[in-house]
């Protein structure tokens, strides 16, 4: 019960305790567990809270150019055709 000034200045103690034990937790489940661990009215289980990660954004590119979209589909064509070789080789075979 608040009653005078030493109630209200035991009541704003406790406000701010409780505002900077809800800064530590990422949402409400995370609140009331740690508010019954407190104040003793739930089991004492030690928990590890992480953060959620943040996705990060992939950086834009800039578009490519056709010179370069040619030239990548030449280096994958002959990196295709050098792995397909070394597979026939590897099998017996020397043509494909």
């Amino acid at each position: 019960m608040v009653n005078g000034s030493n109630g209200l200045k035991k009541l704003v103690e406790h406000i701010w305790m409780v505002v900077g034990i809800a800064r530590t937790c990422y949402n409400m489940d995370e609140l009331k567990q740690k508010m019954r661990q407190m104040f003793g009215k739930g089991d004492v289980q030690y928990n590890m809270f992480t953060p959620t990660p943040q996705q990060s954004r992939p950086i834009p590119k800039k578009p490519l150019t056709a010179q370069q979209v040619e030239a990548e589909k030449a280096e994958l064509d002959q990196a295709t055709a050098r792995k397909i070789e070394s597979v026939m080789e590897d099998m017996g075979a020397t043509e494909i």
